[in-house]
């Protein structure tokens, strides 16, 4: 078995193939609408060697009130466009304007 087996078993290595090859569901967009702040927050990310997931979503805040995200959920792009990186993922959650689309994964 060579090193690269060990790491991926091990859990130690991700990639967005790995998601997105063993999805029971299908992912499903989820629009936000009225601007920043959106409320939630990400964490994760091909940085850290992690998913980009949903980490908190703040009270009352468009996350929240759309009834449509949770914890732990899997974020795979934002806008149509898809992210691996978290720094990806911030900055074109930052560059929405009145509209944010989050293609999300349970």
């Amino acid at each position: 078995m060579s090193s690269a087996d060990d790491e991926s078993e091990s859990g130690d290595e991700f990639t967005l193939w790995d998601i997105r090859n063993n999805l029971d569901t299908e992912p499903f967009e989820v629009i936000l609408k009225g601007g920043s702040p959106w409320g939630f927050t990400i964490t994760g990310g091909a940085e850290v060697r992690s998913p980009i997931q949903i980490s908190e979503i703040a009270e009352n805040g468009k996350a929240e009130n759309c009834k449509q995200i949770q914890t732990g959920d899997f974020l795979l792009g934002v806008n149509g466009i898809k992210c691996v990186a978290q720094n990806e993922a911030v900055e074109l959650i930052k560059g929405a304007f009145r509209t944010l689309t989050l293609t999300i994964w349970r």
